[in-house]
This record gives C-alpha cells, sequence and structure tokens, in this order.
C-alpha cells in the first residue's frame, strides 16, 4: 500500500497534461432554459459521481450514519489522483475504504465534458437513504 502511495505522490508531482478543450454550450439568449439545461447537466455529473463512489465503496468497514467530507482530484477522462480527507470522522480502515472507492474505476466524464471539475467534494455515508442530505 506504501508503493502505492508513494507512485500516487510522484504522479501528483508530474505537471498535469492539458485537458482538451471541453465542450461548451453554445450561449443561450435570455430567456431561454440554457441555464436550466446546465443546472440541470451539473446536477446529473454530480449524481453520477455519487453512485460511482458509492457502487465502488466496501461499506462494511465504515460506520453507519456518520459523514465523511472527501475531496478528491481527476484528471480530465476522470481518473483519480488524488483523496484528500476534509471533515471525517472515519478510522484509518474505513478512510481507506473510502479512498480505495474513489481510486477504483474512472469517475463518470464521457457526457460531462462541459460541467467537469477537477476537484469535487463529496459527503460519503452509509446508508445513503438513512444519511443527512
Amino acid at each position: 500500500m506504501e508503493a502505492q502511495r508513494m507512485a500516487q505522490l510522484a504522479d501528483l508531482a508530474q505537471p498535469l497534461p492539458k485537458p482538451s478543450k471541453p465542450q461548451v454550450a453554445p450561449t443561450t439568449p435570455a430567456g431561454s432554459n440554457g441555464e436550466n439545461k446546465n443546472k440541470g447537466l451539473m446536477d446529473a455529473y454530480i449524481a453520477a459521481l455519487r453512485q460511482t463512489a458509492q457502487d465502488n465503496w466496501n461499506t462494511s468497514l465504515a460506520p453507519e450514519r456518520v459523514n465523511c467530507q472527501v475531496r478528491f482530484t481527476q484528471y480530465a477522462g476522470g481518473e483519480v489522483v488524488n483523496v484528500e480527507f476534509l471533515d471525517c470522522p472515519y478510522d484509518a480502515q474505513a478512510r481507506e475504504s473510502v479512498e480505495r472507492a474513489l481510486l477504483k474505476t474512472p469517475m463518470p466524464y464521457a457526457g460531462f465534458e462541459s460541467v467537469f471539475q477537477r476537484q469535487v467534494t463529496l459527503k460519503m455515508c452509509y446508508p445513503r437513504e438513512e444519511c443527512e442530505p
């Protein structure tokens, strides 16, 4: 595990590749629903990120109904390259399970290029339906 962390730190020390120019929706005139479409796409993007993290997460080590706020950094394409715990009362094993979930597979990217965020903050909590919104 230490070797993996060292490799991640080495990756972070490398200059970031320049992401391809995101697709930008054409400007829409006042009174249109262009802003609503962008907000809807952003909401769908955040929901997809949450779902991917949740699907990858082995929750057996997580305390129930306890929020853990985590921020991750990703490349364009969805590869997570850094995980940082912000407000998280989880023990080391539970934090590691969250980190593994975020690093396991690329986060959603295709279709969300115009709303992609390099740094994302999520609240991890299990079971989700019993946690604070």
